[in-house]
Order: C-alpha cells, then structure tokens, then sequence
C-alpha cells in the first residue's frame, strides 16, 4: 500500500486528506495460446489467437504487481513462461497480440482461401507473439524511466495505440476498511497490471534507472541523484572491468612508446 495526498477543494480552504493507494492484482486464468488454431475473421481479414486456461483455479489470490513486472522484464522471460505463470495479457478478447490486418484491395485481387489465410497467420504468429512481447518490454523499461508527462512523446519510438493504453487512467475505487477510505486499482490482466504499477510510481514521484553494471538487467528505485548501481556488487564489478579495458587499451600505446624509444 503506497500512502498519496489528495486534495479537497473548497471555497473556503484547501485541505489535504492523506489517502492510501493499493493496486489489486489478481492474475488472470494461466495457460498457454493454443498456435494450432485461431479465430479468424474473414470479412475483415483478421485473425486472433486462442488463449487455453490449463484449467486451474482461476482465482490465484492477490499477488504483487511489482514482483510481476520484475519478472516481465528478465532478460530470459518469454510471453510463454509468463502465461503459465501469471495468465492471459489481456482481459476479455484483449491479448497481446494485435489481430492481423490484411490490406482489403490486396484481400480482394488475392481472394486467398480461408485455409491459406489461417495457416498464413498461425506460421506467423510465434514470431510475433515474440515480437510484441519484446515491444512491451522495451515500453515499460522506457516508460519508467521518462517522466509521465512526456510519456505522449514516446509515440515517436511506439505504437499510438500502446501509448494511449499506457497514458489512459487507471480505473480508482474508494474501499472503506475499519471507519477509513482506501484507494484501490483492480488489476487482473499482465498488462493492465503493469501499467498501473507504472502509473502509481508516477503517481508518488518514485524515481527508476536500469543498472550501469554490464550484463545487469536489475532496475532499482532512485534514492541518490549519482546512483547508477542497483547493488554494491555490481558496482564493484563494473569499476573492475572498467579498470581491465582501460589496461587493454594501453597496451598498443605503451608499446608504441616503447618501439619509439628502441627505435631512437
């Protein structure tokens, strides 16, 4: 639970009301996309993959978000593993695959059958299941480390359509606990989830920076302007290895000096 002050206004006086804010995640039914069939629209040319609960409890408990997009944002994490684990991206008939659209004067020379289409789009699909969960990938690290407000400029690196989601306000709710009020987001989809966790560290001014160290792919909360490591660990290593290429790129030059020198 992440404490934020709201504002009353009044005519009289502005009062500030602190009012704790939680996000409510409950991950969705987990499973996998079924790659061997699809939904396919043949009017408008589209085509969307199935998703297939594994047929567990759909109800997982609440989980936290933040531990969620840590994972989301492993270097090994794949739209694969974080469907087992954590269910479908989207919610309803929203997936992270985008439904394929087919040029409609291109549809109308080829006449392609619907079979063709379908195994055209299920050959395809991997590639970009993979492709658009890269792209939300390199979104959210981007997304986390601009300031909100300049998250609309970000539509010059990604799809319209991804940063409207991203910068579209998270539904709030007011939960009264113990004589109390309690803001609260309900979350059950990945991306919704993750959204809303970058929104509520916009929201507190939580300050993020992905680690200087070589090969580290840990994010860490700012805490001093100069800090650049999520760990002492890392920034060990990296000073060391820093030290090791400035000793590799003297070599040629002490040698240089020293030819010089016989050579005199």
């Amino acid at each position: 639970m992440r404490p934020i002050q709201v504002t009353k206004r009044s005519h009289i006086k502005k009062e500030v009301i602190p009012l704790p804010l939680e996000i409510i995640y409950r991950p969705g039914a987990r499973g996998m996309y079924d790659l061997s069939a699809c939904d396919w629209d043949e009017e408008n040319g589209t085509g969307r993959i199935k998703f297939m609960p594994d047929g567990g409890p759909v109800d997982m408990g609440i989980a936290d978000p933040w531990k969620m997009r840590s994972e989301f944002l492993s270097p090994d994490a794949n739209w694969r593993g974080m469907t087992l684990r954590w269910g479908r991206f989207g919610v309803g008939s929203e997936d992270i695959l985008e439904p394929i659209r087919i040029n409609k004067e291109a549809a109308r020379a080829v006449r392609f059958p619907r079979m063709f289409a379908e195994k055209f789009f299920l050959d395809t699909a991997p590639s970009l299941l993979d492709a658009e969960f890269l792209n939300w990938q390199s979104l959210v690290r981007a997304a986390m480390t601009t300031k909100m407000t300049a998250w609309p400029q970000l539509k010059k690196e990604f799809p319209p359509d991804k940063i409207t989601r991203l910068c579209q306000p998270m539904p709030l709710g007011i939960e009264w606990r113990q004589g109390r009020p309690t803001g609260v987001i309900p979350c059950s989809g990945v991306l919704t989830a993750l959204i809303a966790t970058l929104q509520m560290d916009a929201l507190i001014g939580a300050e993020y920076r992905f680690c200087a160290c070589r090969g580290c792919p840990k994010s860490f909360k700012v805490k001093r302007r100069d800090q650049r490591y999520c760990d002492e660990d890392c920034k060990h290593r990296q000073v060391v290895r820093d030290g090791r290429d400035r000793q590799r790129k003297d070599v040629p030059q002490r040698t240089k000096r020293e030819s010089e020198r016989k050579s005199k």
